[in-house]
């Protein structure tokens, strides 16, 4: 296969996308789409080399994997090591946690789901995720465990058997992103079915050249004007792109199809092919996995240990880094082990799965030990474990989930052979209160349906203005919540949420559904004050007995920064209290017009009547994970204090047995 410079000058354009997109620099918002660049690019490379090798009749699937073992895993073993190290020294046991899960996915490549389950590749804090980019790694990895031998099996009918095999998979899985990129934005985003076509488009430009190579002779004029409009419409979504775009939908057709052109049409005689065929250019681009696999370790690092956003220094120092780590690594780790006299096939893939394996155990320990807890003794240990409860039984959760075959916004907390005799409904402010109530429910053989909707108002009837995907969601989630919670007998229900946050925000408006099909009169007031009393009085018409839980007393600061000091590791076990305040949310007209509803307030438990000081945390251990969400132990007291309350009030009356949520 001939070497094209100019490949490794576009391996450098998107790597370089990616690296200062993620350190933060607003001109490169669009600088994710690096990545598609990057599985185009792959795709052309790896399937010229596989359809050579099979029309030469020498493909061999150890050969072609034993390149990918000494390409992807020295590297990637080598920075995962150390950003191992880091992680134990700068994250909180619970963070360690995540980590370690991570880790092990990272090193089963399978990250992609791993990230999918857990954060928005956008709204995730990316101080919490050092690996996150991996997923691409994962993605790439997918496609290659079958996809290269059936193109050698397919390729024995002849090129055109294989084109149309490659144009209907690459058709079948763009109608797939186009849809999960709207119905789904997250999982879209991580999912190997839609980000499949990104690499086809570059095994199908592979296949245009091998079976058309009038392609790369076309008149120069004709080749001049298309590499350039390649590479500008990849530096066009780099610069203007945005991440609230349905990705990888729609849009990220301009730069796959920039990146197409660019590979087609691109050589050493066209402007932009010498421009990205200069030295420093194709440098980058032979370090740009190196790079790549650095930058997000470092960048996340440096926020989890000095603050974020990074400001123009640390930007600047920390790409410096990603060079220069890159280039040493590229130097004493890729190129040796890239060279077949440095190790037989049998050491290279010995080795290779040996330094797998050893990540996998170590993400499995780190995911045992709790964050290697054990580090820790006394007083120490409690703040951390603190932290941790909230972590355990969003695991628990996300298991029942996946083997109930339930919604993972759906929880049973508590005695599991007991019928649930209580419904929680909210937002995150609800998901936090699961380990308290699992704790207080099990200890009485009882148990509730906890059901949460992190960033989703639990309030019927409300459409979001910006009309966006989490828009939609919350307002589809929130319709088939209440449709569930009224059908579920009459069961008590408690609705907790962030109200003080809904009050305030103009994202949402009452979309008119509190009309005579739910037999609630329309309710004068704001669009939060209207879609709250329709709430309730859809309920309360169901004869429930409902209970409004006000917002736990919030903080103007994260009590963590002042329990836990990152540069140092070092805890400062003090007592933390606040002044105990009047809740602001909007919500206490409801008691007034609904006798069946009674408001419910956390702060009656987390702050003392006599001092009107309210507790954030008490010899060094938070009853706060951040200025508004409870951690475990503050989920503990809330807990048994909210299950006494609600028995004393309504769970004599037992609820017939629960509908099968």
């Amino acid at each position: 296969m001939e070497y094209r410079r100019e490949i490794d000058g576009l391996r450098a354009v998107a790597v370089l996308a990616v690296v200062l997109f993620h350190a933060g620099l607003d001109w490169f918002a669009g600088g994710f789409v690096g990545v598609d660049v990057f599985f185009v690019i792959s795709g052309y490379l790896i399937t010229t080399l596989v359809i050579s090798d099979a029309r030469a009749g020498v493909f061999s699937a150890a050969k072609f994997y034993e390149r990918r073992v000494r390409r992807i895993v020295p590297a990637l073993v080598t920075v995962c090591v150390a950003t191992s190290l880091g992680a134990l020294f700068w994250m909180l046991p619970d963070e360690l946690t995540d980590y370690s899960e991570s880790l092990a996915a990272t090193a089963l490549f399978v990250s992609n789901f791993h990230f999918a389950n857990e954060t928005d590749y956008f709204g995730a804090d990316p101080s919490l995720f050092p690996l996150l980019h991996t997923w691409s790694l994962a993605i790439e990895e997918q496609y290659y465990l079958v996809t290269p031998l059936a193109v050698v099996f397919i390729a024995r009918a002849g090129l055109r058997t294989l084109g149309l095999a490659l144009v209907l998979a690459f058709a079948a899985s763009f109608g797939f992103a186009v849809w999960l990129s709207v119905s789904d934005p997250e999982n879209a985003f991580f999912h190997t079915g839609a980000r499949v076509w990104e690499i086809l488009a570059g095994a199908l430009a592979a296949l245009a050249l091998r079976a058309n190579p009038g392609l790369g002779r076309m008149p120069a004029a004709v080749k001049e004007v298309l590499s350039f409009a390649g590479l500008a419409m990849i530096v066009v979504a780099i610069l203007s792109y945005r991440e609230d775009l349905p990705f990888p939908g729609i849009p990220a057709l301009l730069p796959i199809a920039g990146a197409v052109l660019f590979v087609i049409f691109s050589d050493g005689g066209t402007i932009v092919g010498r421009l990205l065929s200069t030295t420093p250019m194709v440098g980058m681009g032979l370090i740009s996995y190196s790079a790549y696999l650095w930058h997000q370790p470092l960048f996340s690092f440096a926020r989890l240990h000095g603050g974020a956003p990074l400001d123009g220094a640390r930007q600047f120092l920390l790409i410096s880094a990603t060079f220069g780590l890159a280039y040493v690594s590229w130097r004493t780790v890729e190129t040796p082990f890239r060279k077949k006299g440095f190790l037989s096939r049998r050491a290279a893939f010995g080795l290779a799965t040996t330094g797998m394996a050893v990540l996998v155990a170590a993400g499995t320990y780190g995911q045992i030990s709790r964050g290697v807890l054990q580090r820790y003794e006394g007083s120490e240990r409690g703040f951390h474990e603190a932290m941790q409860s909230l972590q355990r039984y969003a695991s628990k959760c996300r298991w029942q989930s996946l083997f109930g075959g339930g919604d993972d916004g759906v929880c049973l907390v508590g005695d599991a052979d007991a019928a649930p005799s209580l419904i929680v409904w909210g937002d995150s402010h609800a998901e936090v209160l699961r380990s308290g109530l699992d704790e207080a429910l099990a200890a009485r053989d009882m148990s509730a349906v906890v059901i949460s909707r992190s960033g989703c108002p639990p309030l019927s009837g409300t459409t979001y203005t910006a009309g966006d995907d989490e828009g939609r969601r919350c307002a589809a989630d929130a319709k088939k919540d209440i449709e569930r919670i009224e059908s579920e007998g009459t069961t008590p229900i408690v609705i907790a949420a962030h109200w003080s946050f809904y009050r305030k925000s103009d994202r949402y408006f009452t979309a008119g559904s509190a009309d005579n099909a739910n037999g609630c009169a329309r309710v004068e007031g704001s669009p939060y004050e209207s879609a709250a009393a329709e709430t309730v009085c859809r309920l309360v018409r169901r004869g429930r007995d409902v209970f409004v839980m006000h917002s736990v007393p919030q903080l103007t600061f994260n009590p963590i920064d002042r329990l836990y000091d990152r540069k140092s590791a070092q805890w400062n076990p003090v007592d933390i209290l606040i002044p105990r305040s009047p809740v602001d949310d909007g919500l206490d007209a409801l008691a007034s017009s609904y006798p069946q509803v009674r408001l419910i307030d956390p702060a009656d438990v987390l702050c003392a009547t006599d001092s009107q000081e309210c507790v954030v945390s008490k010899d060094g251990v938070p009853y706060y994970r951040d200025d508004n969400h409870l951690s475990g132990k503050g989920s503990s007291i809330v807990g048994e204090w909210l299950v006494e309350l609600v028995a004393g009030a309504s769970m004599s009356r037992r609820a017939a047995p629960a509908a099968d949520f």
